[in-house]
């Protein structure tokens, strides 16, 4: 049995970087967007760069809880995160999270309307493929 660390969750967000974030969960069909992790602080909460306008942030005014799913199949294992998301528009926050990388996905959009998206962790389940395990961890305790 494999040990689930907040390393390993650490390790695994901040090596695969892109998450599917799942919105409308208590809806047909749910909404599925692809985001960028721009930080995993240290409280616990993963942070993303997202439009006011777009559908996961419209979603997310509907209901804040949503799944995030981060996956590397060649090394056989996936984090799969439940929590709250929660639309973040403070400046200060968004220059701390903008950088150079970001360019291309801003120029699309409106630098007025870009917010970043907070998730907050309460449930994370780990698939060990080596083991052919799930471990879960409720990772709110966990992770303080």
């Amino acid at each position: 049995m494999v040990k689930v660390t907040k390393n390993n969750i650490r390790n695994t967000i901040e090596e695969i970087q892109n998450a599917i974030l799942i919105t409308k969960l208590g809806y047909l069909p749910p909404h599925i967007s692809l985001l960028q992790t721009k930080e995993f602080d240290n409280k616990g909460n993963i942070w993303f760069l997202s439009d006011k306008y777009s559908v996961c942030n419209q979603d997310l005014l509907i209901s804040n809880e949503a799944t995030l799913i981060y996956s590397k199949p060649e090394s056989s294992y996936f984090l799969s995160l439940f929590g709250k998301g929660e639309i973040i528009d403070d400046p200060e926050k968004l220059e701390e999270l903008y950088n150079e990388e970001d360019v291309t996905y801003v120029k699309k959009r409106e630098k007025e309307t870009l917010t970043a998206i907070k998730f907050e962790i309460l449930k994370a389940d780990y698939w060990d493929d080596l083991n052919r395990e799930s471990n879960t961890i409720f990772t709110k305790d966990y992770l303080e």
